[in-house]
C-alpha cells in the first residue's frame, strides 16, 4: 500500500499538530479580518496560533473575527500591537503570550473598544527579560478561566483607563508572578471585577497596584500573602476611587513580610467586621495612612 506525504510550505505558515502558525504580515493598522494580511493568505482559525512576531506591526479587529487557539504578540525592537476597537471580538481558547520567545521582545495588546476573551492563560511578560502590556481604554476583557498574569518571569503592565476588566473564574490576577518577575497595575478608570480566584500583588515576584480612579472589586487580595517572602516587593496605593474586598473572610485581606497597603485617598471596602484587624494591620505599618485620613468605624 502506498503512503502519501503532503508538504505545505507558505509565507508564514508553518504546520504544527495543532494547527498552523499563521503570522501577521499586513501593513500597520490592517485589518484581521482580511485573509491577505496573513502569512498564505489564511486567517488563522480554532486550531492555529496566531502570531505578530515581527517588530511595529500593528492589527486592527474591528469586527468579529474566528476564534483562534493560541496568541502571541511578541518581537524585537518597536513592539507589535493588537487593536481591539468598537465591533471587534476576538476570542483565544489556549494561552495568551505577550513578550515571549527570548530576552528583549516586547508586545502589547489594546481594547479601543470591542471585546477579548481568554479562555486560559495570558501572560504579559512571558519570558525573563522581556515585556507585555495591556492597555484598556474601554471595551472589555473577559477571563472566565486561566489566570491573568501581569509579569509572568519577565515585565508585565496593565494600564486601565475605562471600560471593563472582568474576571469570572481561574485563578484570578497575578502581578509579579515568578522570582524574578516584575508587574505593574494602573487603574486610572473604568472598572475591573473579580468574582473568581484572587489578586496576588507579589505572587512570588514583585508588584505594585496604583488605583487613581475607577473600582476595583476582589474577593481576596494578597500582598505578598502567599508566603510572605523576604525578597518579594509588593505595594498598592489607593490615592483614589474605590477598592473593595468581597469575600467575607477573616483572611480576604492578606499582607505578608514588610509590604504595604498604603492609604491617601479614595474609599477601602472590606467585606463583614474587619475593624479588629484593621486596627492590628495600621499598627503593623501594613496599613499606612495619609494624614487626617479617617477610619469609619462601621460595618456590614
Amino acid at each position: 500500500m502506498k503512503t502519501k506525504t503532503i508538504v505545505a510550505l507558505a509565507l508564514g505558515v508553518q504546520l504544527s499538530a495543532l494547527g498552523a502558525n499563521i503570522s501577521f504580515n499586513g501593513p500597520p493598522g490592517s485589518l484581521w479580518s482580511d485573509p491577505v494580511n496573513w502569512g498564505g493568505g489564511v486567517l488563522p482559525g480554532t486550531a492555529d496560533r496566531a502570531q505578530l512576531i515581527i517588530g511595529g506591526r500593528f492589527v486592527t479587529v474591528n469586527s468579529t473575527v474566528p476564534t483562534v487557539n493560541e496568541l502571541r504578540v511578541s518581537s524585537v525592537g518597536t513592539a507589535p500591537v493588537v487593536d481591539l476597537v468598537a465591533g471587534g471580538d476576538l476570542t483565544v481558547n489556549s494561552s495568551i503570550f505577550l513578550g515571549g520567545f527570548a530576552t528583549g521582545q516586547d508586545g502589547e495588546i489594546r481594547l479601543n473598544g470591542g471585546a477579548l476573551t481568554a479562555l486560559s492563560v495570558a501572560r504579559f511578560g512571558d519570558t525573563a527579560g522581556s515585556s507585555g502590556t495591556l492597555t484598556v481604554n474601554s471595551g472589555t476583557w473577559a477571563q472566565p478561566s486561566g489566570t491573568l498574569t501581569m509579569g509572568y518571569n519577565g515585565n508585565g503592565t496593565l494600564v486601565q483607563n475605562g471600560g471593563a476588566v472582568n474576571i469570572t473564574g481561574g485563578n484570578g490576577l497575578r502581578i509579579g508572578d515568578r522570582a524574578g518577575s516584575t508587574g505593574t497595575a494602573t487603574i486610572n478608570g473604568g472598572v475591573l471585577t473579580m468574582s473568581a480566584g484572587r489578586m496576588d500583588i507579589g505572587f512570588a515576584g514583585n508588584g505594585t497596584l496604583t488605583i487613581n480612579n475607577g473600582s476595583v472589586v476582589v474577593r481576596q487580595l494578597y500582598i505578598n500573602g502567599t508566603s510572605g517572602l523576604a525578597g518579594v516587593d509588593a505595594q498598592v496605593d489607593l490615592l483614589g476611587g474605590t477598592l473593595e474586598v468581597s469575600q467575607n473572610v477573616a483572611g480576604a485581606l492578606t499582607i505578608g513580610g514588610d509590604d504595604t497597603l498604603n492609604i491617601e485617598g479614595g474609599t477601602l471596602l472590606l467585606a463583614g467586621d474587619r475593624l479588629s484587624k484593621m486596627d492590628g494591620l495600621v499598627g503593623a505599618n501594613s496599613i499606612t495612612w495619609a494624614n487626617g485620613q479617617a477610619m469609619l468605624g462601621s460595618f456590614d
